[in-house]
């Protein structure tokens, strides 16, 4: 699959793909943006999500991978940069896991990203292949507020 990436001033990030995917990849593929704000090496964020600007929850208050979340390149031994611990735009489909709660900021190293055929799933992942040690290190500096 080919992905462009079209960056607009105002940091959002258009995703696109080529043809030639099945249509699960194609309806994988909608538009995000971060809206960023760094202060500190951190990113404050929120998601495009049908048109309108949403906060992304996390359900419980641990950021601890579990073996399925992440994939390792076999090559390198680091975690690669498709997957990541799972977030959601409604906190109502978390809040089961432990509470609702609301990231309010990531630190740099680490980027959002909408996964699967559900439009309201995100997934927070590494920005460059890392160590599962350093992603692990960037996920417990995650700032969250909650539960809501």
């Amino acid at each position: 699959m080919v992905v462009s990436l079209l960056l607009v001033l105002n940091f959002s990030i258009g995703v696109s793909a080529s043809s030639g995917y099945d249509r699960q990849e194609s309806d994988a593929c909608i538009t995000i943006s971060e809206r960023l704000s760094v202060k500190g090496g951190r990113k404050t964020v929120s998601v495009d999500y049908n048109g309108t600007s949403s906060s992304v929850y996390r359900g419980g208050n641990d950021f601890t991978v579990k073996s399925n979340e992440v994939k390792i390149n076999k090559s390198t031994g680091n975690v690669k940069t498709t997957h990541g611990v799972s977030i959601n735009v409604d906190p109502n489909n978390v809040s089961k896991f432990g509470g609702a709660y609301k990231i309010e900021s990531i630190p740099e190293g680490l980027k959002i990203v909408q996964r699967g055929a559900k439009l309201e799933h995100f997934e927070i992942v590494p920005e460059y292949e890392m160590s599962l040690e350093e992603f692990q290190n960037l996920l417990n500096q995650i700032e969250i507020s909650g539960p809501h």
